[in-house]
């Protein structure tokens, strides 16, 4: 697992990030709308390509899951 954290350290932090920046969006004290398209905008045009990234890095850990 440190080899593939060092391969990937900057898509992991990447996807952080941009957790961080949605969750920044939905705190907003603002109307649901309004917090929706924040969100969207955050996101743009990438949240299919971020859930690829989610769902192999998800993949990859559960393999290493009964090895720890």
């Amino acid at each position: 697992m440190n080899k593939y954290i060092l391969e990937h350290q900057k898509q992991i932090d990447a996807l952080i990030a941009k957790f961080r920046d949605i969750l920044i969006a939905y705190d907003q004290d603002t109307e649901q709308l309004s917090k929706l398209q924040a969100i969207g905008t955050v996101l743009g045009d990438d949240a299919s390509a971020l859930i690829d990234r989610c769902n192999e890095h998800i993949a990859y850990t559960k393999q290493l899951l009964p090895l720890c």
